[in-house]
């Protein structure tokens, strides 16, 4: 069974503690491998996914980016930033489109070059450090009292979920209660008589 590693940045190397990997879908975590990633991007660039018209539209930038975030396309980024993030020679980048994911003790990234009609993928059980690492879960290692340093901090978001999940829900039991007075008193008046006229 592989070990998970954190790196830090002085580039040592050190057990990740308090993994939960059993539900991934808050952060969009598949289980996968990197011959499965590669079948994807294949599958994608070579039209049997999407059509052409479909996968020029997503490789196209729809949200410039700011500050930490780069540029953006339906589920890509493009890879011009793969030669400083990476290290590549201007000389020897190919046009590309990128997306990863990183966490606690693993990095997993997709690149494909649809001029090329080719893909690339990396897993690791290496978290990435540097310019990948946006921030920590909040998992609180075993004997821990409290989250790693750093860790990112769920409740706002979660505050704001519920929030929106409440109101909507609020809104769909309103509009089916007032369906249901409507349609058993006819009316739609608060004490279920008409006004005279």
């Amino acid at each position: 069974v592989a070990v998970f590693y954190d790196r830090s940045d002085t580039g040592t190397f050190s057990p990740t503690t308090g993994i939960d990997a059993s539900c991934k879908f808050f952060g969009g975590g598949l289980v996968s491998t990197a011959e499965d990633m590669v079948r994807f991007g294949l599958a994608l660039v070579n039209g049997r996914l999407v059509n052409e018209a479909s996968l020029a539209q997503m490789l196209s930038v729809h949200s410039k980016g700011g500050g930490n975030y780069p540029p953006y396309g339906y589920g890509f980024i493009p890879g011009d930033g793969l030669t400083t993030t990476f290290g590549v020679p201007a000389e020897d980048f190919v046009p590309n489109w990128w997306h990863g994911g990183n966490g606690r003790g693993g990095y997993s990234v997709l690149i494909i070059y649809p001029e090329r009609r080719a893909a690339a993928a990396i897993v690791t059980n290496v978290r990435a450090t540097g310019r990948l690492v946006r921030a920590t879960p909040p998992i609180v290692p075993p004997g821990a009292l409290a989250p790693v340093a750093g860790s990112a901090n769920p409740l706002p978001q979660a505050l704001i979920l519920t929030a929106i999940v409440i109101g909507f829900a609020t809104t769909a039991l309103f509009l089916v209660v007032l369906l249901a007075a409507r349609g058993l008193t006819g009316t739609d008046h608060v004490d279920g008589r008409e006004q005279p006229k």
